[in-house]
């Protein structure tokens, strides 16, 4: 499926109670740009479903692409997950952004995505002016991002 999309649609995925394939399921969702939603009852389903269906109506930006500029000192920053596909933008949820950079310096997050056949485009300045390093719970928060990449609004999360 992954190989034949080729970005030309998104894949949404649903399952119910105890699906023995969530994973998979999870996954097809992912590489699709897609959402995976569970029900643990089925008389949730349906409710779920829907809510579902309708927060893919709120799309606001698909082939999404993001880079990082920064005009006053030369930085690296890795956004993860580190590839070209990044999640569809959608207006009812917040976009998560995580990330690694190896010094503290601001620099501007540019998002850059289509709606219909427009080309959409947001800048973001980072700035580091009150950051703090963190320690195991800024580390544990990350990991916990990459599993639940819904958790966060544009923020950037680091471990120097």
């Amino acid at each position: 499926i992954f190989k034949a999309n080729k970005n030309s649609f998104t894949l949404f995925t649903a399952g119910c109670q105890d699906v023995s394939d969530s994973n998979m399921l999870e996954m097809i969702s992912l590489l699709n740009r897609g959402e995976y939603m569970i029900s643990q009852t089925n008389a949730a389903f349906p409710r779920k479903l829907a809510a579902l269906v309708k927060h893919a109506t709120y799309l606001a930006a698909s082939n999404v692409h993001i880079t990082t500029a920064n005009r006053s000192q030369p930085i690296k920053v890795e956004l993860y997950p580190n590839s070209p596909i990044a999640p569809n933008l959608y207006g009812d949820k917040p976009y998560t952004i995580v990330g690694k950079i190896d010094k503290l310096a601001d620099f501007d997050l540019v998002l850059q995505g289509r709606f219909c056949d427009n080309w959409i485009l947001i800048k973001k300045k980072v700035s580091f002016s009150s950051a703090r390093h963190g320690g195991h719970s800024i580390l544990k928060d990350f990991l916990n991002i990459l599993v639940f990449p819904d958790l966060l609004n544009i923020n950037m999360y680091l471990r120097t």
